[in-house]
């Protein structure tokens, strides 16, 4: 790993494009390259060389307290290593723009601190997988189809059974429903001087010049007026004719 310091300064008077002796902290306030780096531990440096308009941006470490190893040149005013000329040059810590963008890019998507997804750790940086639980298996369902209810079985859990619908609350057809929705016969169409009410029924019409109404004061009673007689039709559960009076 390449690692910098703060506030590394020193000069040196080294010359060619082997290692660099360095002279000592440059200005006060500046620490050596000895106080900011253990020896052999690779770091970025950068060397400028002023009087001959020379520079050196690399990875380097310390085989010594003065001595600056070259280890890889990222780049230079040459674009190789610089045979340094005589004169003065400072030398420096630094973090190249290179390593920043890279930095930058690799810890873009990345967590500062991993979570845990149902006891798996996940940074940001791949993908994990996810068990449904703790020594979790697949749950298989089967349905049992009767002549008034559905039942779905499960082999892990609790079985679940629908009941047949009822007029106040929701649930399956049974198979007795939907013999009287099959019974139930295709709307004719529409007679002339036949009324019908929103639900197709018949409300009125005429016979012989002589008009008769026609209403359904339940589920089970049709009432139909006309003529001077009320005929009264009576039906049951079923909507079967059960009874009939005339008066």
């Amino acid at each position: 790993m390449t690692i910098t310091a703060d506030r590394v300064l020193e000069t040196t008077n080294s010359t060619g494009a082997g290692p660099i002796t360095l002279a000592g902290a440059a200005l006060g306030g500046y620490q050596t390259f000895a106080a900011a780096f253990a020896l052999n531990t690779a770091f970025w440096y950068v060397i400028e060389d002023s009087t001959n308009n020379a520079w050196e941006i690399g990875v380097g470490h310390l085989s010594s307290n003065t001595t600056l190893a070259r280890d890889s040149i990222l780049t230079s005013s040459t674009g190789t290593a610089v045979a340094f000329g005589a004169g003065v040059k400072r030398v420096f810590a630094t973090i190249p723009a290179a390593a920043l963008n890279n930095f930058a890019a690799a810890s873009a998507a990345k967590l500062a601190t991993a979570r845990a997804i149902n006891g798996v750790l996940f940074d940001g940086t791949a993908d994990i997988t996810i068990a449904v639980g703790p020594g979790a298996t697949a749950t298989n369902l089967s349905i049992a189809i009767g002549a008034t209810d559905i039942a779905i079985n499960s082999d892990t859990g609790a079985d679940v059974t629908i009941p047949s619908a009822t007029p106040t609350a929701a649930g399956v057809m049974s198979a007795a429903d939907k013999v009287k929705i099959a019974g139930i016969p295709t709307p004719v169409t529409a007679v002339s001087g036949v009324t019908y009410d929103g639900a197709g029924r018949v409300t009125g019409y005429t016979k012989n010049s002589t008009a008769y109404s026609v209403t359904y004061p339940n589920a089970t009673t049709i009432v139909v007026a006309g003529g001077g007689k009320t005929t009264t039709i009576t039906l049951d559960a079923q909507g079967r004719f059960s009874a009939m009076s005339v008066v």
